[in-house]
């Protein structure tokens, strides 16, 4: 078993079967490769469980990885080697942060875990990409009950704003990721920093068809707003 490709051809029969939903046709064809990974032991074992989670996190092959059997083992080679992990396993370990007990092994959040993948690979896009994307889930949570108000503290919103400013000014792709509303970094700077001055100023209209009126009136775009320097000094 050397390649993803191995995998793909040993597993094929029982992912052909499973998608029947006739239990009497897939379970005999998993409790054989259920089986052979119990037999393995060593170095074989190791070099199988990191062609299955390639397989499963990288190529999206629907093994079943939560498989008591196989997940203990990934979970325990993980902990054997939790001092040395290198930039691949970080990644599987990121993409399995809400699995049985990945929380418990490593107790560190996923930023943190994408933050030691980019001590080790500087140049990795992915992870760049990542951390990015959930400063954007962390402007959008904080901003999601406008205009009743922060659901985090502002200063939260404005390191989240600082650190994507200073992203994008090293990587303009940066700029194009979107969250999963669809939503860029210039919408939620844009809304965060009219909410400071709508409130700064007080406004009694509605929240919403105030930022429009303000777009009219300055025939604008969602581009231009106003300045942290007088709303949230």
């Amino acid at each position: 078993m050397e390649t993803v490709n191995d995998i793909k051809y040993e597993w094929a029969d029982y992912l052909v079967s499973r998608k029947t939903n006739v239990k009497r046709l897939w379970k005999p064809k998993l409790n054989e490769l259920i089986n052979k990974i119990e037999a393995l032991k060593n170095k074989e074992l190791e070099k199988y469980l990191n062609l299955l989670c390639e397989a499963y996190f990288d190529y999206n092959l629907e093994i079943p990885i939560a498989h008591p059997t196989i997940w203990s083992r990934v979970l325990r080679q993980w902990e054997n080697n939790i001092s040395c992990l290198d930039v691949k396993n970080l990644m599987w370990i990121y993409k399995a942060y809400n699995y049985n007990n990945v929380y418990e092994l490593f107790n560190v959040e996923p930023y943190q875990i994408l933050e030691k993948v980019l001590e080790l690979e500087s140049s990795n896009e992915k992870a760049e990409e990542l951390l990015f994307l959930g400063k954007l889930d962390t402007l959008d949570f904080a901003l999601h009950e406008l205009p009743t108000g922060l659901v985090m503290d502002k200063e939260v919103c404005i390191k989240c704003i600082d650190y994507c400013e200073l992203k994008i000014q090293k990587n303009k792709k940066l700029s194009n990721i979107k969250t999963r509303f669809n939503l860029d970094f210039v919408y939620y700077k844009n809304l965060f920093f009219y909410w400071q001055e709508y409130k700064v100023k007080n406004i009694k209209e509605d929240f919403f068809e105030w930022i429009r009126a303000q777009q009219t009136n300055k025939n604008e775009e969602t581009n231009n707003f106003p300045s942290r320097v007088n709303y949230c000094s």
